[in-house]
């Protein structure tokens, strides 16, 4: 997803940076270096087989744009025969080309391609922050046990000793596809030691952090207590998991309401997820009530679009 973030990115950067919004512009812009406005009513192009013609022609036709630029062109004064200046064949294929992928970017531009991306580049990062709630497993799911294989094609994860035969290769990866489908296996053997800094992360934090990477229930670490706030959100993003559920401790959402709201938003976002459900009604529940009457009511600012009508508990009614 990132690759293909980068490609759309490139291209939005390029449309917006194409200053010309027609094809005449476009044409006028390329040729006007050679005949100005100025000298445009003394000169005009001559190609190598003497066809004539006046810039103000070119501009307003493509097709005479076109042939103009098939080989080489000589400038000239329209009652002299004598060459000012000259553009060589490869001088003229490459005004060729820009103006042909110009004007691709204007068409695009015209039938609305920028707001396409934009959309599209939004929901890709949404994907993109939103993969970090979902554990190995998941994806080694979806992979499936036939793209597994082909994911790790070529990689011999055999123990290196003699008879080893390709049959034995097929039944180390279905042990192996079967453990990580299950979540028996980590590929972040760190993610389980201690992070303990000091002046940092408390005990509490160290406890909260190593109970979220390790797959603690949400119920688990929605009680456990939170000391520095602050550097146990930065610590979370690092390892990757502050999108998970079981990151989303009470006082830890109440920070990001009120200092990544970016985070904040992406959280509530993926509420609206189909299969979601169990998860909105946790929060909703058994996180949100635990905020003050002005903090849970501020949650709606965040994302207005979700009310929690079949949601019963007081005080926030949103």
């Amino acid at each position: 997803m990132n690759i293909q973030l980068e490609e759309y990115l490139s291209e939005l950067t390029q449309l917006q940076n194409e200053r010309m919004v027609n094809e005449h512009g476009l044409r006028s812009e390329i040729l006007r270096p050679y005949i100005s406005e100025e000298t445009g009513p003394m000169l005009h192009f001559v190609t190598d087989i003497g066809s004539q013609y006046n810039i103000e022609d070119v501009i307003g036709n493509e097709s005479s744009f076109l042939s103009l630029l098939n080989g080489n062109v000589t400038i000239k004064p329209r009652i002299y025969n004598f060459a000012i200046a000259t553009i060589n064949k490869t001088v003229a294929n490459m005004l060729k080309e820009e103006y042909q992928e110009r004007y691709a970017f204007i068409q695009k531009k015209t039938n609305g391609e920028i707001f396409r991306l934009e959309e599209t580049i939004k929901k890709i990062k949404y994907d993109i922050q939103n993969t970090f709630s979902y554990d190995l497993a998941f994806f080694i799911k979806n992979m499936g046990r036939v793209g597994f294989e082909k994911r790790f094609a070529g990689s011999d994860i055999s123990v290196h000793h003699e008879g080893v035969t390709s049959a034995d290769n097929s039944s180390n990866l279905d042990f192996i596809f079967f453990l990580l489908s299950h979540g028996y296996l980590s590929t972040d053997y760190m993610a389980y030691r201690s992070v303990f800094m000091p002046g940092s992360l408390s005990t509490e934090d160290n406890n909260f952090i190593r109970a979220v990477t390790s797959g603690r229930s949400p119920d688990e670490t929605a009680k456990m207590p939170i000391s520095n706030i602050a550097n146990t959100v930065v610590k979370l993003r690092n390892l990757g998991m502050l999108m998970h559920d079981n990151a989303w401790h009470s006082q830890l959402l109440r920070h990001l309401l009120y200092n990544d709201n970016i985070s904040m938003k992406t959280i509530m976002q993926m509420q609206l997820e189909a299969g979601a459900e169990q998860r909105m009604i946790r929060l909703a529940k058994e996180i949100f009530p635990r905020w003050d009457t002005h903090h849970a009511a501020e949650i709606h600012q965040v994302d207005g679009r979700r009310r929690w009508p079949f949601v019963q508990y007081d005080p926030p009614d949103w």
